[in-house]
C-alpha cells in the first residue's frame, strides 16, 4: 500500500497501545505519516497535506496543515459544536453546521484569530 500522503511505498507496520487501546498502523519512511484503518476506512494520525491534497479526515489545521488534532465536543439541548485544537501549533477551530471557524490561531496577529481587534465578523462571510 502506498502512503496516503506522499504515494510512497517505503514504510513499516508498528503498534499504538495506550491504556486500553493496541492497534496496528503503518509509518511511512519517507514522510513520517503515520495511518491505520478503523472501520474499515482510512484515519490519518499523523502527517502535513499539501495545500491541495485531497485527503479524508476529520480535521486539517488551517495554519499549519497537519492533522494531528485533538477533538472536543459540545452538546447542550440542540446545541451541538466540535473544536479541533492541532497538537503541533496550538490552533482551535471551532465546527458547527459543516462551517470551520478559527477561534483561536497560533499565528501572532494573524487575520484568522477571531478572538484579535484585527478582524470583524463580517470578514468571514464568503458568500
Amino acid at each position: 500500500m502506498k502512503c496516503p500522503l506522499c504515494k510512497s511505498r517505503e514504510h513499516v507496520e508498528i503498534d499504538l497501545h495506550a491504556e486500553g487501546f493496541a492497534q496496528d498502523a503503518r509509518e511511512c519512511g519517507t514522510c513520517g505519516g503515520v495511518w491505520t484503518f478503523s472501520d474499515g476506512k482510512l484515519k490519518i494520525i499523523k502527517g502535513q497535506v499539501a495545500k491541495r491534497q485531497l485527503v479524508q479526515t476529520e480535521f486539517v489545521c488551517p495554519t499549519c496543515r497537519f492533522m494531528v488534532s485533538q477533538e472536543t465536543e459540545l452538546h447542550a439541548f440542540q446545541f451541538h459544536e466540535e473544536l479541533y485544537e492541532c497538537l503541533i501549533c496550538g490552533t482551535v477551530c471551532s465546527v458547527a453546521h459543516d462551517k470551520v471557524e478559527v477561534v483561536k490561531d497560533s499565528a501572532k496577529d494573524s487575520f484568522l484569530d477571531s478572538t484579535g481587534d484585527k478582524v470583524e465578523a463580517d470578514d468571514y462571510n464568503t458568500m
